[in-house]
């Protein structure tokens, strides 16, 4: 996903990617740009993948963000180490030998979005 984009609806996610155990065994980090081509706020729910027993948006604090991430309209969110990013915990290990990771995005008006983003090694 890195260099390339994914739509839905006028929401495009960009730039994403994943590393592994980033806050210790089992663990991972997406990163993803969001951009809003709209007039009107949407918010980031959630990304999860079928390989993590759970995830959770978090601030640069890595305090949990339970109520979703606003993505302003006409604007983007970047998310990037040392600021908003999504924890995946219960990380297969299936995970460690593999190049791409897959993810679904979910907005609360624009719907969800399945793809995959490279990992990266830290």
């Amino acid at each position: 996903m890195a260099g390339n984009s994914q739509a839905i609806s006028q929401i495009t996610i960009e730039h994403g990617w994943a590393q592994l155990d980033v806050d210790g065994p089992g663990t991972s980090t997406v990163f993803l740009t969001i951009r809003n081509e709209t007039d009107a706020d949407d918010y980031l729910l959630a990304v999860d993948s079928d390989l993590a027993t759970s995830t959770m948006i978090h601030d640069a604090k890595k305090r949990p963000i339970p109520f979703g991430l606003v993505i302003p309209g006409y604007n983007r969110v970047v998310m990037e180490p040392k600021g908003f990013h999504v924890l995946l915990s219960g990380v297969s290990k299936s995970v460690a030998t593999a190049e791409l990771l897959p993810v679904r995005v979910v907005l609360r008006d624009a719907g969800s979005l399945d793809f995959s983003v490279p990992l990266v090694s830290q």
